[in-house]
């Protein structure tokens, strides 16, 4: 995208676009734009004139903001859209944003215009974002292939003593006979010769193989190399020694590494993004991560779930960019369509995040942290058997911070309140095991959010 931001404007009334312009200079935006009445025109100037967004009336004599919004969705989706019109019934308002449009602005209150092309634009850039971790992940996941299939693979055995008798290098320049005879402890620095050591007596000892990722320090340097070690068996089937193999992947784990950070600044910046969308509800994912993993950790789960816990948590209010932000801060009561805009959160945070190949499934438990164990929840209407555990836990921490956080249609209920509602409804709406962990955390443990 330019400095200048493209706009394609949709519009028959050059009065209606003049105020328009004026309402988006009166913010300071910098833009260029061409306006077209027609259908014909509108297909022309999205290919010559390709737009950064598209503002378009919803009712015209010869043409329709829906029929253009459709002409849009296939032939570049990835264009924002926002309906500027006179006037919209709420059914209507609903249709639109269901087709694909970012926004809708009544004309009556086009001082809102700035602020629904801004963040259809951050909505935008977000989806390219994802793009592009997702072909870096496919790119990184080549280089790690390419990195195992050429890595040398070094073969030895050790005696019960775990002295090496035999070792194949393939390192020019090494010696095989300088280390025959002798043990880890003899060659390697103490914390690396204490972890093979311990690695290689287990094997020993149960008779069973094992494969353990192990790091060392060369030369200051961090180098990283799978070691399968199984038992070595005599002619009368005793355990004799070991047998190893090592292949070094120091370059694939530093391509992980790398990767990891970038995917945990990617997240970082999504909910971030996401939380400006709503300002009442700032802090709001980070408070409820820190309450999700301090339920998972009692729970004593695997790390990779309590990993997944964390990512998911940072970002399960991600699809609220796609709802109108008059709706996230108005601060009376929503009426039942609002309401029902508010609930298709989850399925847009699901849809914004299920082309990224997390290693957990991030989009699914998104996509449920909103369900509830007696089916009540929303968007699937899922009963218990059907919930991710991950979701269950997440659920349980979004109702207990956001009962216990002010916000714009109620003042802050407080954390017994919260802790009340978790209770009373265990085992209908809430697991069981998460409502006890989390109340005894509170209760017990003196867990506060920060």
């Amino acid at each position: 995208m330019s400095d200048k931001i493209k706009i394609l404007f949709v519009e028959d009334l050059p009065s209606d676009v003049e105020i328009a312009r004026r309402a988006l200079k009166k913010e300071e935006m910098d833009f260029t734009d061409l306006v077209v009445d027609n259908e014909i025109d509108y297909k022309k100037s999205l290919k010559e004139f390709q737009p950064d967004i598209v503002i378009s009336d919803y009712s015209m004599p010869s043409f329709d903001g829906m029929s253009a919004l459709k002409i849009l969705m296939s032939f570049r989706k990835e264009i924002p859209f926002i309906i500027l019109t006179g006037s919209m019934n709420e059914e209507t308002a609903v249709e639109c944003m269901k087709a694909g449009a970012d926004d809708y602005v009544i004309k009556e209150h086009m001082h809102r215009l700035p602020l629904a092309v801004r963040e259809a634009l951050k909505h935008n850039q977000i989806r390219i974002e994802k793009e592009r971790i997702t072909d870096a992940l496919q790119k990184s996941e080549e280089r790690f292939r390419v990195a195992i299939n050429n890595s040398p693979i070094i073969v030895w055995s050790q005696d019960r003593d775990l002295r090496y008798t035999w070792i194949y290098n393939p390192n020019p320049g090494f010696n095989a006979e300088e280390v025959i005879g002798k043990t880890d402890e003899e060659m390697l620095p103490k914390v690396d010769a204490d972890r093979l050591t311990e690695i290689k007596k287990k094997v020993l000892a149960s008779g069973e193989g094992s494969r353990e990722e192990v790091r060392t320090t060369i030369q200051g340097k961090p180098f990283y190399y799978q070691l399968v070690t199984e038992p070595l068996m005599d002619e009368e089937g005793k355990i004799a020694g070991v047998t190893c193999a090592s292949i070094d992947i120091t370059e694939l784990r530093t391509y992980q590494i790398r990767l990891q950070k970038t995917i945990d600044g990617a997240i970082d910046t999504i909910a971030r993004i996401s939380e400006i969308r709503d300002p009442y509800t700032s802090g709001h994912q980070i408070r409820v991560t820190q309450l999700a993993l301090w339920i998972a950790r009692e729970l004593r789960l695997p790390k990779d779930k309590i990993e997944s816990i964390r990512v998911a948590s940072l970002i399960h209010d991600i699809g609220k960019i796609g709802i109108p932000s008059e709706i996230l801060t108005k601060p009376g009561k929503l009426n039942d369509l609002e309401y029902s805009l508010i609930k298709n959160h989850p399925q847009i945070g699901y849809d914004i995040l299920k082309d990224i190949e997390f290693v957990y499934p991030i989009s699914r438990i998104v996509l449920q942290h909103h369900e509830r164990l007696n089916g009540s929840g929303y968007p699937g209407g899922l009963k218990s058997k059907d919930i991710l555990p991950e979701a269950k836990i997440i659920a349980v921490a979004d109702v207990v911070e956001a009962m216990s956080s002010y916000r714009p249609y109620r003042a802050a209920l407080g954390i017994d309140a919260a802790l009340e509602e978790i209770t009373n409804n265990k085992e209908t709406l809430y697991e069981p095991d998460v409502v006890d962990v989390c109340v005894k955390l509170f209760r017990e443990k003196g867990f506060k959010f920060e």
